[in-house]
This record gives C-alpha cells, sequence and structure tokens, in this order.
C-alpha cells in the first residue's frame, strides 16, 4: 500500500462546550462593578451599562447585541426588534 487507508477517515468533531451560567452572587458582583467602571451620567457609560444589562437578561448572541439599531428599539412597546 503506498496511502494509509485510516487518512481517509475523517476526524470525530468535538462536541461544542456551553458557556456557564453566572450565578446570583457572580451577577451581582458584575453590575456593582458595572457602576464603578462607568459613568451612568455620561452617555458612553449609561450606554455600556445598558448593554450589559440587556446581554445578562436577554439571552442575545453578543453579535445580535452589537447589531441593534436605535430605530428597533420600541421603548413605548417594550422590545427590541433583532434584525439579521
Amino acid at each position: 500500500m503506498q496511502e494509509n487507508p485510516i487518512n481517509k477517515i475523517s476526524k470525530r468533531k468535538e462536541p461544542m462546550k456551553l458557556p456557564k451560567a453566572l450565578s446570583k452572587e457572580q451577577t451581582g458582583e458584575l453590575l456593582n462593578a458595572l457602576n464603578v467602571a462607568f459613568d451612568k451620567h455620561t452617555f458612553m457609560g449609561l450606554r455600556n451599562i445598558t448593554m450589559v444589562y440587556t446581554y445578562l437578561h436577554t439571552g442575545l448572541r453578543l453579535s445580535e447585541l452589537t447589531s441593534i439599531k436605535i430605530e428597533n428599539i420600541k421603548i413605548i412597546d417594550g422590545y427590541i426588534k433583532i434584525v439579521k
């Protein structure tokens, strides 16, 4: 044999590991750290805090969160439209 037939067999895919959820204590520490790290009296600080809260409480993917446009936020109706 000139070639090993085993080389033609594809390798088994490793299962993807899901991220572990934060505990209540970890979430509390993170949210407290936001108030230290960001000034909620500035636009950028309030934006950053809002993004972390939204990320934690909605289950959005990071790419979905960062692609939200202002016209897709419906505050009066109480929802955010996610467009892909």
